[in-house]
């Protein structure tokens, strides 16, 4: 045991192999979003192309017949592929933070699950009311294990803000309520478009994905050293 601290800073076990769970998982996670990103990309640079080589696009002709001409070739050929693409766009990024969510989510039930095997709490997880999962993760982590959370506070809150984003997605068609819109506004990388009555989130720019993925790595890293250091003190 005393190699196994000396040799990662981590003198319980279990909890060192959740940690390169996690490392792996967010690392796997971040490749394939990324991955699917980048392909997206691709497929916009492609159309943009296609559009600046078009040779009716291009035609040096005047009148409203020319006019008409374009119009047209641009709204049969690459008016579907632009609606497509956007499309594409914004189901593959909400899908990521849905995933990105449901990683986070498994892996602190899996942390709370580690915990109650190694110790004897009155209250279980099964004990804990509420369909917020991750909520009733922390306060598994919080109110029962007790961690010090001073420092590790930082690291949750906004993940637990940004949930708000994932649960209008995944609940809600993307429909966010009238009172968060100034939250909403504030997110690098969304901004809300408006459907007839109703405000809707747009990922309009692939850095809110990334800052989520950097901000859950933080968070786990944090937690563990977190928890190791409460096992330590009851162990």
């Amino acid at each position: 045991m005393k190699e196994f601290e000396n040799e990662f800073g981590l003198n319980w076990e279990n909890i060192y192999h959740c940690r390169e769970d996690i490392r792996q998982l967010f690392f796997a996670e971040k490749s394939l979003i990324g991955n699917s990103e980048k392909f997206i990309q691709e497929l916009k640079l492609e159309l943009k192309k296609d559009i600046e080589n078009d040779e009716t696009l291009n035609k040096e002709s005047e009148g409203e017949y020319a006019e008409h001409e374009k119009a047209q070739c641009y709204y049969y050929y690459y008016h579907p592929r632009e609606i497509g693409i956007s499309q594409l766009i914004q189901n593959h990024r909400k899908g990521a933070i849905l995933s990105i969510y449901s990683l986070i989510e498994g892996q602190l039930k899996n942390i709370c699950t580690q915990i109650q095997k190694e110790f004897e709490f009155k209250i279980k997880l099964n004990d804990l009311n509420g369909n917020d999962y991750i909520n009733k993760y922390w306060i598994f982590l919080t109110k029962v294990f007790c961690i010090e959370t001073s420092n590790i506070e930082k690291y949750y809150t906004p993940i637990k803000q940004r949930k708000y984003i994932r649960n209008k997605i995944a609940h809600n068609n993307s429909i966010i309520d009238e009172n968060r819109f100034e939250f909403v506004n504030q997110l690098e990388g969304i901004k809300l478009n408006q459907e007839g009555n109703n405000k809707i989130i747009e990922i309009n720019d692939y850095v809110f994905i990334e800052n989520l993925i950097l901000m859950s790595q933080d968070f786990f890293e944090n937690l563990i050293l977190t928890i190791n250091k409460k096992y330590s003190e009851l162990k």
